[in-house]
């Protein structure tokens, strides 16, 4: 995530920091309702607990354990996840 911002900084800093409170918001509301983001399409990752978050031009995978969430990545929308994951 860090180097996604860095780089998100480097084209505007107004606009990286737009998208880290979109990104805020939407994290915070996991502590409330961690299962709210629907399961990925992909039987495999679904299978494995595996939800996504949009937020903007960018996905965040993400799984629940138990009463924790545990962040696992976040890419470039349009980039085949399935190499990262």
């Amino acid at each position: 995530m860090d180097e996604i911002i860095l780089f998100l900084k480097e084209l505007s800093l107004k606009g990286a920091n737009a998208f880290l409170d979109k990104l805020s918001s939407k994290l915070n509301k996991l502590e409330e309702y961690p299962e709210m983001f629907p399961l990925v399409k992909d039987e495999r990752l679904s299978e494995k607990g595996y939800r996504i978050i949009p937020v903007d031009n960018y996905i965040v995978f993400y799984v629940v354990m138990k009463k924790n969430v545990q962040v696992r990545r976040m890419i470039y929308g349009k980039r085949n996840y399935f190499d990262f994951l």
